[in-house]
């Protein structure tokens, strides 16, 4: 079985073309740190706990960071004297370590691996930031105008900060072979760092990628964590006259 838990960010994966058991819960506005968090308002936390714990052998696949980088770190920022990065990125690798340990404890049976989806890009461009962003913060826009005063708060910057955060994840979770990391900002920037046109919405001001863009290189990352989604690409490569995959990879390490 495959589970897919995360912020509303995970939705893009709602439409699994494989055959595999799989389930979906997004959890509105929840944050990487209130994954280890009882007192947290989402307790999604607990909720996903619930659901590992249920007795059929699956991977886990958590989403969480968007929140805690695009609306945390800002309230933070608005009510704080300081907001250290150092401290903030700490904070959030403990919940998420924490939560994965208490997985291990508690459904180690069932879960048999967890992969970690890192933060994408933010996509909310400069001119919408301070009205989107107060209004998911929940702070008055004067606050985030002298905060941007202060601090950049350009999608440049956020952009940059979003890597950085990823950056830091991946190198500080233990490499353990039930646990996992995969991020795609790296493939969404320019070559200064800012989120590529083509992964921004048309429509309205979003927090959200384009899941156009987006999806395809989600599930060309994770094709070996979902077997049948990978059988199912060779299919579709050969039905294409395209050269296998696999077979790509036995000339890339020379056999």
């Amino acid at each position: 079985m495959y589970m897919f838990c995360g912020d509303s960010h995970v939705r893009q994966f709602q439409d699994y073309p494989g055959w595999d058991t799989f389930s979906l819960t997004s959890f509105l506005g929840a944050t990487m740190k209130g994954l280890a968090s009882a007192r947290g308002m989402r307790r999604h936390g607990q909720a996903i706990m619930t659901l590992a714990t249920v007795p059929t052998p699956k991977t886990l696949f958590l989403m969480f960071g968007h929140v805690d980088l695009d609306v945390t770190w800002f309230r933070k920022s608005t009510l704080e004297v300081k907001t250290d990065e150092d401290d903030f990125f700490r904070q959030r690798l403990d919940a998420l370590t924490t939560f994965v340990k208490e997985c291990r404890r508690l459904a180690g049976g069932v879960v048999r691996r967890v992969c970690v989806l890192l933060p994408q890009l933010p996509t909310l461009a400069d001119p919408h930031f301070i009205n989107h962003t107060a209004g998911l913060a929940a702070v008055e826009e004067h606050q985030l105008i002298e905060l941007a005063a202060a601090q950049d708060c350009s999608q440049l910057a956020r952009c940059h900060r979003t890597a950085r955060f990823n950056e830091y994840i991946s190198q500080s979770v233990p490499s353990e072979g039930d646990i996992a990391v995969y991020r795609i900002d790296d493939q969404m920037a320019d070559g200064t760092g800012l989120v590529l046109p083509r992964f921004v919405r048309d429509d309205l001001p979003d927090t959200h990628p384009s899941t156009e863009a987006t999806l395809p290189l989600w599930w060309d990352l994770l094709k070996d964590e979902l077997l049948a989604y990978r059988y199912m690409d060779e299919r579709r490569r050969e039905r294409l006259g395209q050269r296998s995959a696999a077979l790509q990879e036995l000339d890339d390490v020379g056999l």
